[in-house]
């Protein structure tokens, strides 16, 4: 990400697989539990907000958005930032699209291929 490369220490298997292939570390990133738990916490507060029912996440969910969380937390040391979002380039433009998770910031992306 950003030309940086990251060490992630995780508990399930699933956040290991996903971040395989980095190889040499700029920094590291490590959860423990209390982080999944504070990304629990931070849904169901955010679902109160929204007025709806919590999402009801499997732990290596919630331990995948805590390294996103502690790696956005770090990036700004390395003049960069983290952005979740779809960028597509037209005309060697690059366009950023950015919403929450699963509302579609692909489909514009799969309109004009």
């Amino acid at each position: 990400m950003a030309d940086k490369v990251i060490a992630i220490t995780s508990l399930h298997e699933k956040v290991h697989d996903y971040c395989k292939d980095y190889e040499t570390a700029d920094f590291s990133v490590t959860t423990i539990q209390e982080d999944i738990e504070f990304e629990r916490q931070r849904e169901q507060k955010t679902a109160e907000l929204e007025n709806r029912a919590p999402l009801q996440s499997k732990d290596d969910y919630l331990e995948e958005l805590a390294v996103y969380r502690k790696i956005a937390e770090k990036m700004p040391d390395y003049h960069t930032f983290l952005f979740h979002g779809s960028v597509i380039a037209v005309d060697g433009q690059g366009y950023l699209f950015t919403a929450k998770s699963v509302t579609g910031k692909s489909t514009p992306y799969k309109a004009l291929v």
